[in-house]
């Protein structure tokens, strides 16, 4: 984590944009490094804190437009996975583990849902 953190300082100093390809911030399997949106969550604080100069010239939502989000549970990613269903989302269902991401996505594009809890979030 300390390699990861000094990364994103580094690069919240120079206000580099971050791409978050997979938002999920808890992951069922600890000890591994962690989730894409957790890292996310703490490059937009880094953008925002005393860890980008000069200090005071961000704010969080200032942080929010440098962090841009892709998959679960927003729209991009629903668009393109219902495309073959043709604006009729009552013949899709979202399956997924993570009730923040794969349940709340679904349930906002207005999908069935099935929410996985045996051995997932």
């Amino acid at each position: 984590w300390k390699v990861m953190e000094s990364a994103l300082i580094k690069a919240a100093e120079r206000k580099v944009p971050m791409l978050v390809c997979n938002p999920d911030k808890v992951r069922p399997d600890a000890g591994l490094p962690p989730m894409p949106g957790a890292i996310g969550d703490t490059y937009e604080r880094f953008l925002w804190t005393t860890h980008c100069a000069p200090l005071g010239d961000m704010d969080e939502l200032g942080a929010r437009t440098y962090v841009k989000r892709v998959g679960k549970p927003f729209q991009e990613v629903y668009d393109i996975a219902l495309q073959s269903c043709e604006g009729d989302v009552s013949s899709a269902i979202m399956i997924g583990d993570a009730l923040e991401t794969d349940v709340t996505g679904g349930n906002r594009v207005g999908c069935t849902t099935l929410w996985v809890i045996r051995d997932g979030i």
